[in-house]
């Protein structure tokens, strides 16, 4: 399934299964996450209504008990580690 781009001040888009209740998130900052044991209605409901506010969405959903997170994704991170290695790596 296609992410639902919407706008929001912090999520860039979602992406969602109802069927197996999976969700990837993609913050404006660049960060990735997938989401686990989603609610399989709420993943549905968010697909058939195009206005409802993905921060919204996010914030009710992807962060409520049960829900397992894997950050997939952290460009802000990469370039840490990056000057890291070039500024420690002679020593």
């Amino acid at each position: 399934m296609q992410p639902q781009e919407r706008t929001s001040t912090v999520v860039h888009s979602i992406d969602v299964n109802p069927l197996t209740g999976y969700a990837k998130v993609e913050l404006l900052s660049g960060d990735v996450y997938e989401y686990f044991n989603v609610s399989r209605r709420a993943c549905a409901n968010l697909l058939a209504q195009p206005n409802m506010s993905l921060g919204f969405w996010f914030n009710k959903n992807c962060k409520a008990r049960g829900i397992v997170c894997k950050q997939i994704k952290s460009p802000n991170l990469s370039k840490k580690w990056a000057k890291f290695k070039t500024t420690y790596a002679h020593n």
